[in-house]
């Protein structure tokens, strides 16, 4: 993972110096900032892998699990400010969070996605996991009808509705 980082590092400080003369421009060209966005991205990524290795371990270390997703985070959060509607880059993180339970803040990026590319099926899904998980019933129900409307080949957002149906003893829909 160290060789990475630092694989990682050298390649952002030689696309920095190519970049340089473009940098000071008072607004640099798109070309500039999607390779600056990209390098972030990148490095949230590495961060993401090895947060998943970690993970992976019989006995991980949660202080290492912590530092790694936070790390992630940060990288992922730079590569968001220069291209706030990436959905790879939205995607990642929430996919991130997911892990580390934070379901609001999936919430919150599904919806963000699905307002930039309403037909890509996956964030419907895990939208309708992050509320069922903080037990948010009409929700998961309400993004069921949602998703099946986009895609209604995935048997798990059926199997949340019908849990909540089944919960709340709502058997005609």
């Amino acid at each position: 993972a160290e060789e990475a980082f630092k694989e990682t590092e050298a390649w952002r400080q030689c696309m920095l110096v190519e970049l340089k003369g473009r940098l000071n421009e008072t607004k640099p060209d798109e070309s500039v900032t999607k390779e600056l966005a990209m390098n972030a991205y990148m490095e949230g990524e590495i961060y993401n892998r090895c947060y998943m290795q970690e993970e992976e371990k019989e006995t991980p270390n949660p202080e290492t699990l912590k530092e790694l997703a936070d790390k992630a985070l940060v990288w992922y959060d730079r590569a968001l400010e220069l291209q706030p509607n990436q959905v790879e880059f939205l995607t990642h993180k929430m996919l991130l969070l997911r892990e580390q339970k934070e379901y609001q803040k999936v919430i919150d990026l599904c919806e963000k996605i699905l307002e930039i590319a309403p037909s890509f099926f996956p964030p419907y899904s895990h939208l309708q996991e992050a509320y069922e998980k903080l037990k948010m019933p009409q929700e998961v129900v309400n993004t069921f009808y949602r998703a099946k409307n986009i895609y209604d080949g995935d048997p798990e957002i059926y199997l949340r509705a019908v849990r909540v149906f089944l919960a709340y003893q709502q058997y005609q829909d």
